[in-house]
């Protein structure tokens, strides 16, 4: 299952743009974009995709005053289209090597990137 998500028209407009519209591969058995709801679900939209809408999460802010207040707290997502059946088949393993490999280096990208927020003195165990 594949999830794209668009905040906006014109970058969900763009996207339909892409040859991955045209040559899907077998081993993706679901297509669904996750978008803002207030975006709906425009004609453009391919019958196969299946669309969530991001809505925000409603709650009660104070339940044990006399006066009820609501507010926001976080989203959640609404099936607004459930996606088609696309493909079948199981994902190749060199695409899952290819996934594994480049997983590897953006977890240590990531994690070098962190290693030099922190202060050096907490980073190396040195005191202050």
């Amino acid at each position: 299952t594949e999830l794209e998500v668009k905040v906006s028209r014109a970058d969900w407009r763009a996207d339909l743009s892409k040859p991955k519209w045209r040559d899907m591969p077998d081993w993706v058995t679901r297509f669904i974009y996750v978008v803002p709801e207030d975006l709906g679900i425009p004609d453009f939209v391919p019958e196969l995709a299946g669309v969530w809408h991001v809505v925000p999460r409603v709650v009660t802010l104070d339940k044990y005053s006399d006066e009820e207040r609501r507010g926001t707290d976080g989203y959640e997502i609404v099936l607004a289209r459930a996606p088609k059946l696309l493909g079948r088949e199981k994902v190749p393993p060199a695409v899952v090597a290819k996934w594994m490999k480049n997983f590897y280096y953006c977890y240590w990208d990531q994690r070098i990137h962190a290693e030099r927020r922190i202060a050096r003195h907490v980073r190396e165990g040195v005191a202050a």
